[in-house]
């Protein structure tokens, strides 16, 4: 392409973020939501934008309509899909929104690739999913899984009685307590005779 927008240097383009988003709508939503972010910091202004995404992402969801609507959508001889449309004003973030129908129940994170004016390569990136970096154990809940007090929740679970013999544990630490109580009592009856015949024989 030619134009203005073609002296546009490379260093001044770039993609700020790109992610994916699943069952926006719940969990059975089949529609994937594609976003990525391209920042413009140069003087002039793009006159396109395409994004490629990779031939597995391209074999599993299928292309349904983007924001700003694209001009032409494909795949290439490589098996990527590729979408050409609006570019990008200078000193602005360009926020481009595809929308996919999701043919597979596997969540994927694909590797977009940005290319400005058709000629200038801007990212190329994996767009990640915000609900498997959720799913991801922090450091702490890894430290948890496998140090000390991990072992000791799996010592005690071992421990979880049932019904049965809860009722039977219950039981037996109730009669325990009761002897317990016959026990002080009458060691507290014997002191009390023993202090009272002591008195009656010293008179």
């Amino acid at each position: 392409m030619t134009g203005a927008g073609t002296a546009v240097s490379a260093a001044r383009l770039g993609v700020r973020s790109a992610k994916v988003e699943y069952y926006q709508a719940g969990p059975t939503d089949p529609v994937v939501e594609l976003q990525i972010i391209v920042e413009n910091t140069a003087g002039r202004h793009t006159d396109s934008t395409s994004i490629l995404w990779d031939p597995e992402f391209a074999r599993g969801f299928t292309f349904l309509r983007s924001d700003p609507p694209p001009w032409r959508v494909r795949i290439d001889e490589r098996g990527w899909g590729s979408l050409d449309t609006a570019g990008v004003i200078p000193g602005e973030y360009g926020t481009f929104k595809l929308w996919f129908a999701a043919g597979t129940y596997a969540p994927l994170e694909p590797r977009i690739q940005v290319v400005a004016n058709g000629v200038i390569p801007v990212g190329d990136v994996i767009a990640k999913a915000g609900h498997l970096v959720w799913q991801v154990p922090s450091a702490s809940q890894r430290a948890f899984e496998n140090g000390r007090l991990a072992d000791a929740t799996a010592f005690t679970s071992t421990l979880t009685l049932s019904a049965r013999a809860a009722f039977a544990y219950a039981l037996a630490l109730g009669m325990a307590l009761s002897l317990i109580t016959v026990a002080g009592g009458l060691a507290a009856f014997r002191a009390v005779y023993q202090h009272e015949r002591r008195s009656v024989t010293s008179t």
